[in-house]
C-alpha cells in the first residue's frame, strides 16, 4: 500500500515538477537576458566599429557563468554579435525576433541552431529608450529535463524513504493494536474460531440470542430463530423490529439478570435466562437463552394423566376392599341372602352409571375418565353427577385426547377445593362443530384478586407438596391449541366453562351404539 502511494505521488510530482521547472527556467532565461541587456558596455558597443568584438565576450563569461546554453545579442536588423559557436557570429537570427523589437519580452520554447530550448528575450534600448537591439538567452530542453530528472529522483527516494519508514511505523502500531483486540490470532486462527463457533450455536439445543446495549441482534443461533419465528438475516436489525411479544422484547432488552423466567409466545412457553455481556469492565449488551417448555409440558400432562389413574385405581381398590369385607362379613354370619341382595345391589349401581352414561356420552374415552372420576369422588364423599341435557359423539383421538386434558385438570381443581362434602356437576353439550364443557363445585370459590391470576404458571392454591401450578395453565393452552377458550364464569359456586371447536361439524347421537 506504501509502495502504491508512492508510485501515485511520484507520477504527480513529475507532471508538476516537469511544468514548474519549464516556467522556472523561462524566468531565468529572461533574468539572464535583462542583465546582459541593461550591462553598459553592450550597450555602447552598438556605437561601435565592431560590436562582436566587444560583445562576443561578455556574453560567453555571462553564458558560463549562468549556466546557459547560448547568450546572443542581436541588433535591429537580427544580425548576431555574441554565439557560443563563434562561426554564427555576423549570421542572422534563426528565429524571428518579432514582437520583441517592438519593445516586449518573449519567454517559451524554441527551435534554434543549437535544438529546442526554452527562451528568454528582451529588447536592449539606446540611451533615449530606443530598441537598438535584442538578447536571447536559451537553456536546452535536455538539459532542463536532465536536471529535472536528477531533482525528480533525489526527490523521490527522500519520500519514498519517508513514506516506508512513516507507513512501517504505522503498521506496527495498527499490528500491534490488532494483536491486542485479537487476543494475538491470526486471519487463519479467527476464521476457525469463528466456525468453530457457528457449529457449537448451531448444535446446541438452547435458542441463543444476543443483543447489543441498544437492543440490536449481534449473535442468533438457528433454535432461536426458530422458536422466535425470526428471518434469515436478522443479525443488526433491533429486536423490537419483529413484531416479537413485548414480555419476549422485555426479557431480552432487561439489563437484569434472571433465571427460568418463564416467557409465553404464540407459539409455546419459553424458559428464558439473562445474563449480561461484560467485556473489560465494559457492559457490551446481553446473552439470553431460550429453553421450548412445550416437552415439559407434555411430560407433565402425562404425569398427570398417570397420577389421576392411579387415584382412580387406588379409590377403586378401597371401594372394592369395603365391599369385599362386607361380603366376608354376611357370609361369616349365615346371612346368605343378604349376601345374594348385596352383590345384586353392587353390580346393578355400575351398571346404571355406564347405562347412564352411554345414552348420553357416546365417547367411551370420556365417558371412562367420567366413571373413573365418580369413584374416585365417592371415596372422598362428593357427588359427581352429569347435567341430564349433556350429549357427546364420537371424539377423534385428537379431540378426545384435548378434551380429557381440560376436563380432567378441572375436576381434579374442583374435587382439592370441597374439603369434606360436596358436589360437582359437569354438562357436555355440542353446538354446531364445537363442544360447551362447563364445571361446577360446591366448593369456597375464587377470591375475587385471584381472578387474573388463576391461568398462569406457578399459581395453585395448595400448600407444599409438589404442586406445579400448571393445571388450569395446561388446560388453557390445550383450548387455545385448538382455536378454544376456558373463563371463569362465575364464582358462587365456582363455574368454568370451556369452549373446543372440532375438526368437523358433529352430528349429536342419542342412545346407545
Amino acid at each position: 500500500m506504501v509502495l502504491l502511494l508512492t508510485a501515485i505521488a511520484s507520477v504527480v510530482a513529475l507532471r508538476a515538477n516537469r511544468s514548474q521547472v519549464d516556467r522556472l527556467s523561462g524566468e531565468k532565461a529572461l533574468a539572464i537576458a535583462r542583465s546582459v541587456a541593461a550591462l553598459p558596455e553592450v550597450r555602447s558597443a552598438f556605437d561601435s566599429d565592431d560590436p562582436a568584438a566587444v560583445i562576443q565576450p561578455i556574453a560567453e563569461a555571462i553564458r558560463i557563468g549562468s549556466g546557459a546554453d547560448f547568450v546572443v545579442v542581436a541588433n535591429a536588423q537580427e544580425i548576431r554579435y555574441s554565439h557560443p559557436d563563434r562561426e554564427k557570429v555576423g549570421q542572422k537570427l534563426s528565429t524571428p525576433a518579432g514582437a520583441v523589437l517592438l519593445g516586449r519580452e518573449f519567454v517559451g520554447t524554441e527551435r534554434g541552431t543549437l535544438g529546442l530550448s526554452v527562451r528568454g528575450k528582451t529588447p536592449v534600448r539606446s540611451d533615449d529608450g530606443a530598441v537598438i537591439g535584442l538578447v536571447s538567452v536559451g537553456l536546452l530542453i535536455e538539459g532542463v529535463q536532465a536536471r529535472a530528472r536528477a531533482d525528480l529522483i533525489a526527490t523521490i527516494s527522500y519520500l519514498c524513504a519517508g513514506a516506508v519508514v512513516l507507513g512501517g511505523l504505522g503498521a506496527a502500531l495498527v499490528a500491534r493494536r490488532v494483536r491486542r483486540q485479537t487476543y494475538s490470532l491470526d486471519a487463519e486462527s479467527i476464521g476457525a474460531l469463528l466456525e468453530h463457533r457457528e457449529a457449537i450455536l448451531s448444535s446446541v439445543k438452547e435458542g441463543v440470542v444476543a443483543v447489543d446495549p441498544a437492543g440490536h441482534i449481534t449473535l442468533v443461533n438457528d433454535e432461536a430463530r426458530r422458536l422466535l419465528a425470526l428471518p434469515d438475516g436478522c443479525v443488526g436489525a433491533p429486536i423490537d423490529s419483529f413484531g416479537l411479544d413485548q414480555n419476549v422484547v422485555s426479557a431480552i432488552m432487561n439489563p437484569a439478570h434472571h433465571v427460568d423466567r418463564p416467557v409465553r409466545t404464540d407459539r409455546a412457553l419459553l424458559i428464558a435466562n439473562r445474563r449480561t455481556i461484560t467485556i473489560r469492565g465494559t457492559e457490551r449488551g446481553g446473552i439470553v437463552t431460550l429453553r421450548d417448555r412445550t416437552e415439559l409440558d407434555q411430560l407433565t400432562e402425562q404425569l398427570a394423566g398417570t397420577r389421576a389413574a392411579t387415584d382412580t385405581l387406588r379409590a377403586q381398590a378401597h371401594e372394592f376392599s369395603n365391599k369385599i369385607h362386607t361380603i366376608g362379613g354376611l357370609l361369616a354370619l349365615g346371612a346368605y341372602d343378604e349376601v345374594a341382595h348385596f352383590v345384586d345391589q353392587v353390580g346393578r349401581s355400575h351398571f346404571d352409571i355406564a347405562a347412564e352414561l352411554g345414552g348420553l356420552i357416546l365417547d367411551r374415552r370420556v365417558a371412562a375418565m367420567i366413571v373413573a372420576k365418580k369413584t374416585l369422588a365417592a371415596e372422598r364423599n362428593i357427588d359427581l353427577r352429569l347435567d341430564p341435557v349433556s350429549s357427546l359423539p364420537e371424539l377423534s383421538e385428537d379431540e378426545a385426547g384435548d378434551l380429557l386434558v381440560v376436563m380432567g385438570n378441572l375436576l381434579d381443581n374442583a374435587f382439592h377445593a370441597i374439603d369434606h362434602s360436596g358436589w360437582v356437576e359437569v354438562a357436555l353439550t355440542v353446538t354446531g362443530d364445537v363442544v360447551r364443557l362447563k364445571v361446577m363445585d360446591s366448593g369456597p370459590g375464587v377470591a375475587r384478586t385471584d381472578v387474573e391470576e388463576i391461568f398462569h404458571e406457578g399459581w395453585s392454591t395448595k400448600l407444599g407438596g409438589d404442586h406445579f401450578g400448571l393445571g388450569l395453565a395446561l388446560a388453557r393452552r390445550a383450548c387455545q391449541s385448538r382455536g378454544g377458550s376456558i373463563d371463569l364464569v362465575g364464582t358462587e359456586p365456582t363455574t368454568f366453562e370451556v369452549l373446543l371447536p372440532l375438526e368437523r361439524t358433529t352430528v349429536v347421537a342419542r342412545g346407545l351404539t
